[in-house]
């Protein structure tokens, strides 16, 4: 969840392994952090935790391929969506789209997973 309460939808409780949120560290770097998530050992060294952001800023962030070994070639054209967005397409593409040939009886839908926000403190 960002500063101003929306929910985003994206893996990561921090911005750097997996957007362009380097390219603001002139104008963020007050704001980076050390995070620790205690479910799964995970450490973000000098990175920039989501709730630390407000929409709006998240949006300025491009989406790319966090793992060198994969494909990068659509790294940049993309933005964090919101799950608003995320449900607004899916009903988008369930009401206007018809499946005829693969699982033309199957609705498609969402799996949300909530991440836990005791993980968050701004007092590291």
């Amino acid at each position: 969840m960002t500063s101003d309460g929306v929910l985003l939808a994206t893996h990561d409780e921090c911005l750097k392994d997996s957007t362009n949120a380097a390219l603001y560290d002139d104008m963020w770097r007050s704001r980076q952090k050390d995070v620790f998530i205690p479910g799964s050992g995970h450490l973000f060294l000098n990175d920039y935790p989501v709730p630390e952001f407000t929409y709006e800023e998240c949006r300025m962030v491009k989406r790319r391929q966090r793992y060198d070994y994969r494909q990068n070639t659509m790294d940049g054209y993309f933005m964090i969506p919101s799950l608003q967005e995320v449900v607004d397409h899916m009903y988008f593409l369930n009401t206007n789209y018809t499946r005829d040939r693969i699982a033309a009886t199957t609705v498609p839908g969402l799996y949300i997973e909530i991440k836990e926000p005791d993980w968050y403190t701004s007092n590291y």
